[in-house]
């Protein structure tokens, strides 16, 4: 018998240890998360529609808060209500009885499940003082306040800390320094389970109604503190085991994670949540989150004489600058990210966080078509002086696509400039093109508009001259811009100011807005022009969807022909004419734009790949006979307004029996549920007993009682029902001993093994025993002994089925 006291010993210590221990692997889905991501992989984890309901509150209230044997009460430390007992119903001061308090008033959201009886939030309280809380945020108190017995809570206009950090509430209400971080807790779980319901909320002072902060800038501060000074507490942990055990059945991971709030809101925001290698911030600094910089695009192709732009976005380096560099000048040179094709070839551009070793890379390509015959009069883009020749010209302002009106009477006016397409140095001849073409003499330096002006400015000044006399100026080109000065000095440029908006003559190149010109010349039909091999691409190179999805993604191109599209597996997806994917079908499919080839061009393509997966169905049953439906799966057909117009078959337990008729008519009216509450029931109108046999007796079916039920489903007025002419298909009556729940509690804890020990030692062989003695057979045997309590260990440990 020592031996066995000494077993049970070490064994009931073990057990101690074990509790309040839980599998990580349930927060796996938040793994590598960091801040506003993290906060919306936890809300995915920890929000569910179950409850205790809001009349199971006193009973869970049991287990959840229980401090040896009264309730624990955070607002008043002279109260003593027995556990289990009832409610307040009336009350005139501090100790005259208890009730259920709503750390987050339920008026916002409409009292409203789960909210209503979510045990994270709502707490057992004296009622006088649960009544002076009010609707009141949580806060801190000034020096001028009211307080409960002992200056336990308190209430007052908010201290002028508070008010410091924004809070304009009238008065608040100030916890016991020994729960605040309880409370704070309270908050983060709250608005990180019900994160995509705040902005439906009603106002509340604490919250901003939105996904991300959630929190007003005082309330956030004020609770992150709260919750460092008041570190999780045992009395925590075991609640959210206790919690965990109820039909709620979630976790509050702020209590799991004791300062996990500081990776949501706090100075750990750049470090991704590991819940297998959990480092808490209240125990260690901040790790210095690593600086990275990538390119985009990674990989690029350039004609020689063009330019491509290369972007560089870095991270974790605030204030940081970037040097660029070319490992091969003779093929491509960079400045500040624009990347310039010197000769055939392929260079590697590197962008580097300067001062430091990280660093990105490009590689490009840099080609040199021979430059096919045109087809048709059209303006080519000058890239050097020695291509300057007498004949017509553009003025041109690339980036704004205008060229300069040489056809105005009156050239130096604001929007002198008319619009063009163009097409990688190339702009189409048009009616509207020459007439506002220039004139240039290359050795005179004469530039003349269409409408019989020569231009210029005498004077280093800022103006643009207009004669019929001549004016004259130094043309040069140089990096792809042309360079006009006129005899007095000044620089013809484009002025995108606002009120501006014109090409004129300025003293200062540099001058803000200024921006620089190209010339274009007129080349004729059969003249050789530059390279204009067309260029197609998509950025995203794979495309995930769902059947019934559509996509469209832009194609990048430089060409003015006609894209066409194709898919090549149009059972899974088709593509219209303006690139708009639909998915039809699982499977892959390529998505492929074309340019077809001209005497002009060659031709060119791109695609991309489409991955189509069947959309995950909402429904947890598929309403077959092996696979009911359940009944939130039933409600959500109604919602979704997806009700099948033949029987389905759907699984339950009835929560009450309205009528059971067992002589005229043999049926009966029931409801059923999921977890066999009262929230969420469905009708059952008028169904048959099993197999659609007659009701004969009124124990067929009970309260309790596991059913499948065959019907349709209907509508009457605003009920929705199972029809009548439904029947119960199979039904399980759960046995009446629980195994294992020896103290007859209702539950399966370390307190079912004291009691198991107390048997086996003969201290329950009274006339009246105090335990279940049926439960206490764990193994089934048919005897109670030691390999019973192996047995309840292992199922109190999670190692049965």
């Amino acid at each position: 018998m020592k031996h066995l006291r000494l077993f049970l010993t070490h064994l009931l210590l073990l057990l101690t240890l074990w509790v309040g221990a839980f599998d990580t692997s349930y927060y796996n889905a938040a793994k590598g998360k960091k801040g506003a991501a993290l906060k919306t992989a936890l809300a995915g984890i920890i929000y569910t529609t179950k409850s205790v309901g809001y009349s199971g509150l006193k009973a869970a209230y049991e287990t959840t808060d229980n401090k040896a044997g009264y309730i624990w009460d955070m607002y008043s430390n002279i109260t003593h209500y027995p556990v289990g007992s009832a409610f307040a119903s009336s009350y005139s001061k501090e100790g005259d009885g208890y009730n259920r308090e709503h750390t987050i008033p339920q008026s916002i959201f409409n009292e409203d499940l789960p909210m209503k009886a979510d045990l994270y939030h709502v707490y057992p309280t004296d009622a006088k003082i649960n009544g002076i809380r009010d609707n009141n945020c949580h806060g801190e108190v000034g020096t001028s306040y009211t307080g409960s017995a002992n200056d336990f809570s308190k209430w007052g206009a908010p201290s002028s800390s508070l008010r410091s950090k924004g809070c304009n509430e009238t008065e608040v209400f100030e916890p016991n320094n020994e729960y605040k971080g309880d409370i704070a807790r309270t908050y983060f779980y709250f608005v990180t389970c019900y994160q995509t319901l705040l902005s439906s909320f009603g106002s509340y002072g604490m919250f901003d109604k939105s996904t991300y902060p959630s929190f007003t800038n005082w309330a956030k501060l004020m609770l992150l503190e709260w919750s460092e000074n008041d570190p999780v507490s045992t009395k925590e942990t075991n609640r959210v085991e206790a919690v965990y055990n109820t039909t709620q059945h979630n976790r509050n991971p702020f209590i799991d994670y004791p300062g996990l709030e500081q990776y949501i809101w706090g100075s750990y925001t750049n470090v991704a949540f590991d819940p297998d290698n959990y480092q808490n911030p209240y125990n260690s600094t901040p790790p210095t989150p690593t600086p990275s910089i990538t390119l985009s695009p990674a990989t690029a192709s350039v004609v020689v004489g063009h330019t491509v732009t290369l972007a560089a976005t870095i991270e974790n380096a605030n204030g940081a600058t970037v040097t660029w560099s070319s490992n091969n000048s003779n093929v491509a040179t960079v400045l500040n990210g624009v990347v310039t094709g010197v000769t055939e070839g392929e260079a590697t551009i590197t962008a580097r966080i300067t001062g430091t070793n990280y660093t990105a890379t490009c590689i490009v390509t840099v080609t040199d078509n021979t430059s096919p015959v045109v087809e048709g009069d059209t303006y080519v883009k000058v890239t050097s002086t020695s291509d300057l020749t007498d004949g017509q010209y553009l003025i041109v302002y690339e980036d704004g696509s205008l060229v300069f009106n040489g056809g105005l009477g009156t050239l130096d006016v604001a929007n002198n400039g008319i619009a063009v397409t163009i097409n990688d140095g190339q702009i189409k001849v048009t009616e509207n093109t020459e007439s506002a073409e220039f004139t240039i003499d290359v050795n005179s330096g004469t530039i003349k508009s269409a409408s019989g002006f020569y231009i210029g400015n005498t004077s280093n000044s800022n103006g643009l001259l207009a004669r019929t006399s001549l004016l004259t100026n130094t043309i040069t080109i140089s990096n792809n811009e042309a360079t006009i000065v006129s005899s007095g000095g000044a620089y013809l440029r484009y002025n995108a100011a606002s009120d501006q908006k014109r090409f004129r003559y300025y003293k200062s190149a540099s001058y803000t807005n200024l921006q620089p010109i190209q010339l274009y010349k007129k080349t004729s039909s059969g003249s050789p022009t530059q390279p204009i091999d067309p260029t197609i691409s998509f950025a995203n190179s794979t495309v995930s969807l769902t059947v019934g999805d559509t996509y469209t993604q832009t194609v990048s191109t430089n060409s003015d022909g006609a894209v066409s599209y194709s898919s090549s597996t149009p059972s899974v997806a088709t593509v219209s004419n303006t690139g708009q994917v639909t998915a039809l079908s699982a499977g892959t499919t390529t998505i492929t734009a074309s340019v077809s080839a001209t005497s002009s061009y060659n031709a060119a393509s791109a695609s991309y790949t489409i991955n189509v997966s069947n959309a995950a169905s909402p429904y947890t049953g598929s309403g077959t006979q092996d696979d009911p439906y359940t009944i939130s799966d039933v409600l959500l057909l109604f919602t979704n307004n997806e009700k099948p117009t033949t029987e389905i078959y759907a699984k339950g337990i009835i929560t009450r029996i309205t009528s059971l008729n067992t002589s005229q008519y043999t049926n009966a009216r029931y409801y059923i549920s999921d977890d066999a509450s009262s929230s969420n029931e469905f009708y059952v109108y008028n169904g048959k007993y099993l197999n659609g046999a007659d009701f004969t007796s009124d124990d067929q079916i009970q309260v309790g009682d596991e059913v499948v039920i065959y019907g349709k489903l209907t509508t009457y007025g605003t009920t929705n029902e199972f029809a009548a002419g439904n029947y119960i298909v199979s039904l399980n009556r759960p046995s009446d001993v629980l195994l294992g729940d020896v103290n007859k509690d209702g539950d399966i804890t370390i307190a079912d093994v004291t009691a198991l020990v107390n048997i086996i030692l003969g201290k329950d062989n009274g006339p009246k025993p105090l335990y279940n003695h049926d439960a206490a057979d764990v193994n089934g045997d048919g005897g109670i002994t030691i390999a019973d309590v192996t047995a309840l260990v292992n199922i109190i440990l999670g190692k049965t089925n």
